[in-house]
């Protein structure tokens, strides 16, 4: 596989506006090789902003080509994205993940926290909702929606998060995560997420009329297309991931929450990357998710082997984060 074209694009906007346009990109294909994809990395943006490839060759053809790009921007600032296409040659393969597959600028590596989601004990944190306080457990067992939250807030901030190696306890920094934990839980309402799809009399699947209200149809038909726009638009998602099946609000602490920063298809199957706050800047975290029948059995799995149920977008509004 060989790199035919590598563009690094910028737009600047210096009062708070919506802007949008069309690029079009030339390339050629070597002789003797074929077009295979390319792939689209928002580098910086505004929450909201985007660019997508709108066209491209068709894979296998040869010669001079164009890929285009639409993007979008909203606010002031700058919106900067990279364009890659790639070649190769009849009768070759690769078992590395492929080129084309789908990634935002996100990088656990450098937009990751370098601690992992194990705080101090802390006073039990509630979440007081139209279904009635409900505890979700002390900041010891966890604050991963917060840690998303604020990952993705540096990230679209442009700064580089605290160079702190041990959970933070007490200070600044931790009651930031703390509050953006409650902010991950979109109350009132935004935490029916967790308790609809963690309902032991939810099935898994189902067959006709009823396919509408199992985990899987869910999944594959309400909550994937609604991902894949944000990761194509190169934008990360927040997912609340279902851990548990149970009527017991108490356990609702046992689910999780990550980020998706980018995905790849092969076939049916859907592998999904995320930052997990449990396991720091591993970038080797990944969901899959299986698209061929939401009405039969549907393998969703997350490499860490934890259960997985269900999974669904959380709805994240930015909040400039505290200077490093």
């Amino acid at each position: 596989m060989s790199r035919i074209l590598d563009v690094t694009q910028t737009h600047t906007a210096l009062w708070p506006r919506h802007t949008q346009g069309v690029e079009v990109f030339s390339l050629t294909v070597p002789e003797g090789e074929f077009f295979h994809s390319c792939r689209l990395t928002v580098l910086q943006a505004s929450p909201g902003a985007g660019a997508s490839v709108a066209a491209q060759p068709a894979t296998g053809e040869s010669g001079v080509g164009q890929i285009v790009v639409a993007w979008k921007q909203f606010g002031g600032g700058r919106f900067k994205y990279r364009l890659e296409a790639f070649a190769g040659q009849a009768g070759s393969s690769s078992g590395q993940r492929a080129p084309s597959a789908v990634r935002t600028g996100f990088d656990p590596h450098r937009h990751g926290f370098r601690f992992i989601n194990a705080f101090p004990p802390y006073p039990h944190i509630q979440l007081f909702t139209p279904f009635g306080r409900i505890r979700i457990g002390d900041a010891k067992n966890g604050l991963c929606g917060g840690m998303v939250f604020a990952a993705l807030d540096y990230f679209y901030a442009g700064r580089a998060l605290p160079d702190v190696a041990q959970p933070p306890a007490g200070d600044a920094l931790f009651d930031y995560i703390v509050r953006r934990l409650y902010d991950s839980f979109n109350l009132p309402f935004g935490v029916w997420g967790y308790i609809a799809w963690m309902r032991p009399a939810l099935p898994d699947y189902s067959t006709g009329w009823g396919a509408h209200f199992s985990r899987a149809w869910h999944t594959v038909r309400r909550e994937w297309p609604a991902i894949k726009a944000l990761l194509d638009a190169g934008q990360p998602c927040p997912l609340g991931l279902v851990r548990v099946r149970s009527a017991d609000l108490r356990r609702l602490g046992e689910n999780h929450q990550v980020l998706a920063y980018g995905y790849d298809t092969q076939g049916s199957q859907v592998t999904l990357f995320v930052y997990d706050p449990n396991y720091g800047r591993d970038d080797r975290i990944a969901l899959t998710l299986d698209l061929s029948n939401p009405e039969g059995p549907t393998a969703m799995t997350s490499s860490t082997g934890e259960p997985l149920y269900a999974f669904f977008r959380v709805r994240y509004r930015f909040k400039m984060p505290p200077q490093a």
